[in-house]
């Protein structure tokens, strides 16, 4: 999958989690026997924007829902090494590519701070 593609994929998905649309795409590319669940989990006030957020971070990371830290460290790794700025050569896939290392960034950042703080409590 182009560099262009997959930005154009996880802003996508980035829009349709703030607006609580959750599309599941057609391809499921990993399966590690989680049961994908997008979507708000009780009727808590603000746990549906927290569950819609963590949901297109997973997404992001092209992870099932609730996924184990060990999975969310595995994917983030297998992802930057694939998309990494420093890969491509013209201007225009490096910057495409840092805004997309970006993203990953960020969502590899808050799934890990939300599963130590799982773990704790």
């Amino acid at each position: 999958m182009s560099i262009s593609k997959r930005l154009w994929r996880l802003l996508k998905t980035e829009f349709n989690s703030r607006l609580g649309r959750f599309e599941t795409s057609q391809r499921k590319p990993y399966q590690w026997g989680y049961e994908e669940t997008y979507g708000s989990k009780g009727s808590q006030g603000g746990s549906d924007a927290k569950d819609a957020r963590l949901a297109s971070y997973y997404r992001m990371l092209e992870l099932p829902y609730g996924a184990p830290t060990y999975n969310v460290k595995a994917s983030y790794k297998r992802l930057m090494k694939k998309y990494h700025p420093d890969k491509f050569q013209s201007d225009e896939q490096r910057q495409t590519a840092t805004e997309l290392v970006k993203k990953l960034n960020e969502a590899y950042t808050e799934l890990t701070k939300h599963l130590e703080a799982q773990q704790v409590t």
